[in-house]
């Protein structure tokens, strides 16, 4: 049976993801020698991902349009560099598309065997009308001109001081939301490149490496970490 296109766009996510921590144990256990490399194939392989995800589930109709997608989306890479937001970083074309050669075969078999590949959470890039929106939302609702420190929300389910912080803490957080949150938005502080629409499934792997809000889909709630690493506030 013809895979249909959330099958297409989702055997390329998974693909893209696995990849991603490949390079992520690989980075843990390589000399620093290789880092440098490894670090750059794992941002190319992220910028992928994150272009993908910019695509709504329905854009591609088979295999051949998804890989013309990411083929125009590697040339753009090699034009562009990675996005200004990061810290600059303009791989060589030749880094490219070796990362691109490397990962490119299986792309292609997930895509030939899309409709058995496992269903990848949701996940999308948000606009930058809808970033933009959300984010004057936040505003209204949560910050209205105050620190981080003053801000409030309609209702905590963890109350606790500093004394008390400690990592089961922090982990009856993280699974509370990865298992109840069934839709968030994080929204990042300086763009909507890094801004998601996306299932709590995602809390625990992203939260310590994006910064920004983590706001349920009522806006009733929030989460984020101060300047010390300390959770504000939370679910």
């Amino acid at each position: 049976m013809k895979p249909h296109s959330e099958q297409i766009h989702n055997a390329v996510r998974y693909s893209l993801i696995v990849e991603e921590r490949r390079l992520h144990k690989l980075l843990k256990t390589s000399p620093k020698t290789a880092q440098k490399s490894i670090n750059t194939r794992l941002m190319i392989c992220f910028e992928l991902l994150r272009l993908t995800e910019s695509f709504t589930q329905d854009s591609w109709n088979d295999a051949a349009e998804a890989s013309e997608m990411l083929a125009f989306c590697v040339e753009m890479i090699i034009e562009d560099g990675l996005p200004k937001y990061i810290p600059k970083l303009r791989p060589s074309s030749e880094e490219v598309r070796t990362c691109w050669e490397e990962i490119r075969p299986n792309i292609a078999r997930n895509l030939h065997d899309a409709a058995k590949i496992p269903e990848i959470p949701h996940r999308r890039v948000l606009g930058e009308s809808e970033w933009l929106q959300l984010y004057g939302r936040f505003e209204e609702y949560f910050n209205n001109g105050k620190s981080i420190f003053e801000m409030k929300t309609a209702s905590d389910k963890y109350s606790y001081d500093i004394d008390d912080y400690a990592e089961n803490l922090f982990a009856d957080i993280q699974d509370d939301i990865t298992n109840s949150a069934e839709t968030l938005y994080l929204i990042n502080y300086w763009s909507h490149n890094y801004s998601y629409e996306l299932s709590g499934k995602w809390f625990a792997e992203m939260f310590g490496n994006f910064g920004g809000y983590w706001v349920d889909k009522q806006f009733t709630r929030f989460i984020t970490v101060d300047g010390n690493g300390f959770i504000m506030r939370g679910f």
